[in-house]
Order: structure tokens, then sequence, then C-alpha cells
């Protein structure tokens, strides 16, 4: 085992998908995970009725510890938020209600003091959830592009809440190896003067920030993009988008539901061809299809992190799959051993 601190996982938190629950897709996702990573020592709480039911503790890696404290479902959040606190685990995992989470780790687990410092209370109340999400397959400024706030709060209160918003993810942007990182804020429209009071109030923050590269409001087309629909020579490079928690979380939902569509309807329409075309769909649409589902299959950028808390909790959907799970608890360990959390700090010095 290394120096570091155990990495605590939920296996309670998540929903029943295709008559699977959440502890039985987290407990896989975690044997492979603590399998490639045997330097790692992992804490799993969840209920033990739950978990006997499809393994024993023999089944477990070595370097994961099995606990059962949990009987409900904010059980095995506030458990590890204590264990948090005190010191026992570096961060953890979970698949829990984002209404669960927030208020227990903003609780137990708090704001970095750097960021108290530089925002009211009301500002910086509750981190921001982010999500990293690709680019179209031939933008050569980046392959992804975060996204934030994507739910953590249920609505952005004031600019000043933008611009926390924005230093927390350029920096976490930096962090991550992008040098210069361009943040825009999502909107009906590019110009200045377009959306609500805060909309525009949020621009005029942002806009007379000098820690930010600021490009000013942009539409989704732009963020998969890196330029304006129908407007090819027009490039606008982003790296991290601001919005609206609640605007943000509906974003993320509807571009999942529109992939589905898209995917399915061409299934559909080869199934409608007589058996010859569909012999030829299946040697060439079908091939090209699953690898473009590949690509942009949700469970490879799966795991949102929490910005700005003294310690790293990363969240998936409930409904997030095995291989999802996988990626957000190897992001936990990429940013643990990147010491996410101190250098967060020196972003609001």
């Amino acid at each position: 085992m290394t120096n570091y601190k155990p990495i605590g996982v939920d296996i309670h938190g998540g929903d029943i998908v295709s008559g699977m629950s959440a502890t039985f897709r987290v407990v896989n996702a975690l044997q492979e995970v603590a399998q490639n990573h045997p330097e790692r020592e992992f804490v799993s709480i969840g209920n033990k009725i739950e978990f006997e039911r499809d393994f024993s503790r023999d089944s477990l890696p070595e370097n994961v510890r099995m606990e059962y404290d949990c009987n409900d479902d904010e059980g095995a959040v506030k458990t590890l938020a204590k264990m948090v606190s005190g010191g026992k685990i570096c961060g953890f995992y979970t698949c829990e209600k984002t209404r669960i989470v927030t208020p227990r780790i903003t609780h137990d687990i708090g704001l970095i003091d750097e960021c108290r410092r530089n925002f009211n209370f009301k500002s910086c109340r509750i981190p921001p959830l982010t999500a990293e999400l690709p680019k179209q397959v031939e933008v050569k400024h980046a392959r992804t592009w975060y996204f934030l706030d994507t739910g953590a709060n249920a609505s952005m209160d004031d600019a000043e809440q933008a611009l926390f918003y924005a230093r927390a993810g350029n920096g976490f942007a930096r962090i991550s190896g992008r040098s210069y990182p361009k943040v825009g804020l999502l909107n009906i429209g590019e110009e200045g003067s377009v959306g609500g009071k805060l909309m525009r109030s949020c621009y005029d923050s942002l806009s007379k920030d000098k820690r930010i590269s600021f490009v000013g409001n942009i539409e989704p087309w732009t963020c998969f993009y890196d330029f304006e629909d129908g407007r090819k020579d027009y490039f606008r490079e982003v790296d991290m988008v601001v919005t609206d928690a609640r605007a943000g979380n509906l974003f993320i939902k509807l571009v999942k539901a529109a992939i589905h569509l898209f995917v399915d309807q061409i299934k559909h329409n080869i199934k409608k061809q007589n058996l010859a075309r569909q012999l030829i769909a299946r040697e060439t649409t079908k091939k090209d299809l699953e690898e473009a589902a590949r690509d942009l299959d949700p469970n490879k950028y799966a795991g949102g992190l929490f910005l700005g808390l003294n310690a790293l909790v990363v969240k998936g959907n409930g409904i997030t799959q095995i291989s999802g799970i996988k990626t957000g608890l190897e992001k936990l360990i990429k940013y643990d051993e990147m010491d996410v959390v101190n250098k967060m700090r020196g972003v609001f010095c």
C-alpha cells in the first residue's frame, strides 16, 4: 500500500437498472478497479442484506474492506462523509441522489477556506458538480469540455455564484493540464444583452474578471464543435462552460436522450429494409454506428467531481452502468494522485 489514504465507496446508493441493483453494479466495478490498483485501499459502505444477496466478503480483493452501516438512502453517504471529516479516507464515490449528497458533504466536509474568503456564503454554500463531455471528433483544440453546474444547486442565485463556478472550473481545467482554458456562459444567444436579468449580470461579472479567459455567451452547438452553428469560419474554442444548475442538469439529460434517439432511429430504419439491404447495412452502417456509439458512450465520461470541497467526492448517476462506475472510480484515484484538493486551494488565493 502507498501513503495515500483509503478511498470510500458507497455500494448502496443508486437505482435498479435492468434487474441489477446498485450494490451489484458498484461491487462489480469496484472488484475490477481494486484489482487494477493493488497499491490502493478501498472502504466500501453498504447494506449487509443487499451485499450478501450476490457476494461474500471472500469475493472482494484483499485491498477492499467491507463495512455494513447503511439502512436507508442517506446512511452510506452520511457514514462516508463522517469518515472524510475524521481523516480516515481521502474522499468517496457515490451514485446516490444529489439532493441527499449535497447537504451531507456541505455540512460534514465543507468548502475549502479559500472559497469562503473570496466569495459570500450564499454564492459558495454548495459546490458545483462538474461533468466532462466529448467534443466532435475533428475538433483539434481538445477532445472534451467541462460543464458546471449540472445539478448540485437548485438554481443560480447571483452573478457572484457564476464567478465562483468559473474560477473553480478554470482552476480545475488548469490542474487537469489545460494551459489557457477558455470559459463560456451557456445562454440563449451569443450577444451580451440576451437572457434574463441574472444571465446579463453573470455576463458582465465574467467579462470583468481578469483571472479567467472569458469567451462570452455560447449556445450548445459551440460546446461540441468550437464554432457557431452554420459558421465554420468563426471559431470559438471553449474548455469550461458555466450555467444555471437547472439548465445544466436538463442539458445533460437532453443530450443523452438525443444520442439514444438518433441511434435507435437508425436501427429502426435498418430493420424496415428488405433482407438484402439489412445484410449490407450490417456490414457497413452497423459497424460505423457501433463505433460512434462507443465514442459517445456516456460511460466513458461518467463521474462528476464536486469542485471546491475539502475532500474528493465523485458522483455518478443513479442508473450508471458498471463501466461508468469504473470510470468514476478511476477518476477519483487520478484526482487524488494529482492532489486536486490542495491545488484547488491555490486557485482562490
